[in-house]
C-alpha cells in the first residue's frame, strides 16, 4: 500500500529539519556574509550549495547532533590565473573570521573551505569561489591548485529535475533516502553522489507521468531505476558531475564500499516493492518499517469477528448506476469528528484542502443475512477465503459544495479498456470520470462518515469484486437511465415497514422515509446527479 498521508507525516515529523533551525541557519548566513562583504576584497555575492540549496537537509540522527550547510563565496580578482597558484583564498577568508571576536574560537581551516562550527546546532562551510572568464574555481590549499567547479549550474540542474517530478517529489525522495542511509548505517554514500544518482534517473519524458503521481510512487520509481543501474554494473561505475564533465563524484568510493551499497540498495528496493504492492494494511506498514524504521505509519486495530473493519456493523451494499444525468446530493461538510470516524475504518484516508484523499482499503465479502424471504445481501469483514476481496483503491472525494468521488489510480478506466466497454458501463460518468455510486433516497441528516461508509465503500467493494471475478456482484447493479430508476422504485416498493430505510439513516423505514415518499417518486442519485 502507498500510504500517501503516512509518508507526508513521516517526512514532517521525523525526516525534515525543523523550520526554526532553518531560520537560524538563514540568519547566521546573513550575518557571516555581511562580515565578508565588508572585509573581503573582491567579494561579489554568496550562494547556498549542497543540501542547503537543494532543500534536502534532514534532521541529524541524534537530536543534538549538528547538520551541515554549504555556501559559495564568489570573489572577483583581476589578477587571478587558474594555472598558477598565487593566492590562498581559503586562508584569506579564514583570517577575516579569526580576527573577529565573534568567530575566532569557532572557525576552522580546511582544504577548500572555512568551517564555522555552531556547536550543538550546525556547522557552516564557506567555500571561496573565484570567477574567471565565465568559469568558476575553488582553491585547494593543500595541493596548491585551483579546481574548476559549477555549484550554481548543479543547483539549476537539480531544480529542473525536481520540477519535472512535480510537487517537490525528487527533493522528498532524496530526503527519505538520506534518512534511511543515516538511520540504517549499514552502507555509505556521499550526499552529492546519492543526489546525482537520483537526478540522473529523472527523465524529461517523466513530466506529468504516472511514475511521479505521488510520493510513494516516486520513491518506487526512482528506487527501481537506480537499482537496475546498480545491478547492471557489478563494478563501480563512474558518476560524473552532470554540469561539469570530467569531475567524478564517486572519487570517495572504492570497490568494497560500492559492492556493499549495491547489495544493500537491492535489499531495500525489494522491500519497497513488496510494501508498495502489499494490500493488507498492517503487513504493508511493517514492510515500510523495515525500510524506514518503527516510526513509520500506524498499525490498524483488527476488527472484531463478524463485523466490518473498525468495529462497524455490516454494511448494506448499494447498486451502482449508469447515467449521464446530474442532480447532486446536499452539501456534506467535513469536521474533525467526522474524519476521526472515517479514519477509524479507513486509516489511509485524510482531509486536505477541501477534499478527502488517500487509500480506501478493505477485506470484505458479500453474505446473505436474515431469514427465509427476508434475506438480504450485506458486506462483512473477512480475512481469507475464495470469496474474500482484499483490495485498496486510491480515491479523492471533493467537498467543494457537493461531494464528488474519483478513483484517481485509473484502475476502473484500465479495466473498461481491457474488457472493451464504455466507462459508463463500469459506473464512471463520461463527462468528468467521477464515480456514479447509485440511486438513493434523500437523507438530509447524512454525515460525511455516513457517506463514505455506506456509499463510497460499497461502491469500491463492488468494483473490486467485478475486477477479481469478472462478473456482477450478487447485489447487482441498476440499468442505464430511466430503466434504472424504475428498478430502484420497485426495490423501494418492496421494502418492509420494519426494514432499514434505504436512505441510509439507520432508522426503520416506517419511521423515516416511508411517510415522505408514500404516493410520490422523489429520488436522488449519487453525488453527481
Amino acid at each position: 500500500m502507498k500510504f500517501v498521508k503516512y509518508f507526508e507525516d513521516f517526512l514532517k515529523e521525523h525526516v525534515d529539519l525543523n523550520q526554526s533551525r532553518l531560520d537560524v541557519l538563514d540568519s547566521r548566513v546573513k550575518t557571516v556574509t555581511g562580515l565578508l562583504k565588508s572585509k573581503l576584497p573582491g567579494y561579489r555575492k554568496y550562494s547556498p550549495q549542497g543540501s542547503y540549496a537543494h532543500k534536502t537537509i534532514i534532521k541529524p540522527v541524534a537530536e543534538n547532533d549538528e547538520f551541515d550547510a554549504d555556501i559559495l563565496i564568489f570573489i572577483k580578482d583581476e589578477y587571478f590565473k587558474p594555472d598558477e597558484f598565487q593566492k590562498d583564498y581559503v586562508k584569506e577568508v579564514y583570517d577575516i573570521f579569526k580576527d573577529n571576536g565573534n568567530y575566532k574560537d569557532i572557525v576552522r581551516l580546511s582544504t577548500r573551505c572555512v568551517t564555522i562550527d555552531y556547536a550543538g546546532d550546525f556547522h557552516l562551510d564557506a567555500v571561496p569561489c573565484i570567477e574567471y572568464q565565465g568559469k568558476f574555481y575553488v582553491c585547494n590549499r593543500v595541493e596548491k591548485k585551483y579546481e574548476q567547479t559549477d555549484g550554481d549550474g548543479y543547483k539549476k540542474w537539480f531544480a529542473e529535475k525536481n520540477r519535472i517530478t512535480g510537487n517537490n517529489l525528487l527533493r522528498k525522495v532524496t530526503r527519505l533516502l538520506k534518512f534511511q542511509r543515516d538511520h540504517k548505517s549499514n552502507y555509505s554514500i556521499k550526499s552529492i553522489l546519492l543526489t546525482t544518482l537520483l537526478g540522473n534517473h529523472v527523465y524529461s519524458s517523466d513530466e506529468g507521468s504516472s511514475a511521479f503521481s505521488d510520493l510513494p510512487q516516486a520513491l518506487k520509481t526512482l528506487s527501481n531505476r537506480i537499482n537496475e543501474f546498480l545491478q547492471n554494473n557489478p563494478q563501480m561505475p563512474t558518476v560524473e558531475n552532470p554540469v561539469l564533465p570530467g569531475e567524478n563524484f564517486n572519487r570517495n568510493w572504492d570497490e568494497t564500499k560500492y559492492r556493499n551499497f549495491r547489495e544493500k540498495f537491492d535489499l531495500y528496493n525489494t522491500k519497497i516493492n513488496k510494501a508498495f504492492e502489499e494490500k493488507d494494511h498492517n503487513k504493508s506498514v511493517k514492510l515500510w518499517r523495515e525500510v524506514f524504521g518503527d516510526d513509520f505509519g500506524k498499525l490498524q486495530v483488527k476488527p472484531s469477528s463478524g463485523a466490518t473493519g473498525g468495529g462497524l456493523a455490516p454494511v448494506y451494499p448499494t447498486k451502482p448506476y449508469a447515467s449521464h444525468e446530474s442532480s447532486p446530493l446536499p452539501t456534506i461538510e467535513c469536521t474533525p469528528a467526522e474524519m476521526e470516524k472515517i479514519q477509524r475504518r479507513f486509516p489511509g484516508l485524510y482531509y486536505d484542502k477541501g477534499a478527502v484523499r488517500g487509500e480506501i482499503s478493505f477485506s470484505a465479502r458479500y453474505e446473505l443475512s436474515g431469514r427465509k424471504k427476508k434475506k438480504k445481501w450485506i458486506i462483512t469483514n473477512c480475512s481469507s477465503g475464495k470469496d474474500c476481496i482484499q483490495d485498496v483503491y486510491e480515491i479523492e472525494i471533493l467537498l467543494n459544495g457537493k461531494p464528488k468521488v474519483f478513483e484517481v489510480g485509473g484502475r476502473i478506466k484500465k479495466l473498461a479498456k481491457e474488457i472493451d466497454c464504455p466507462i459508463v458501463d463500469l459506473h464512471l460518468f463520461p463527462e468528468d470520470e467521477s464515480c456514479c455510486l447509485g440511486i438513493f433516497l434523500i437523507n438530509e441528516r447524512e454525515t460525511l462518515s455516513d457517506f463514505v461508509i455506506n456509499k463510497v465503500y460499497p461502491y469500491f467493494v463492488w468494483q473490486a469484486y467485478f475486477e477479481k471475478f469478472r462478473k456482477i456482484p450478487p447485489c447487482g447493479q441498476y440499468s442505464h437511465g430511466e430503466q434504472g430508476k424504475r428498478e430502484f422504485w420497485k426495490y423501494v416498493s418492496d421494502i418492509g415497514r420494519n426494514d432499514p430505510c434505504p436512505c441510509g439513516s439507520g432508522l426503520k423505514f416506517k419511521i423515516c422515509c416511508h411517510s415522505k415518499i408514500k404516493g410520490k417518486k422523489k429520488f436522488r442519485g449519487n453525488s453527481q446527479f
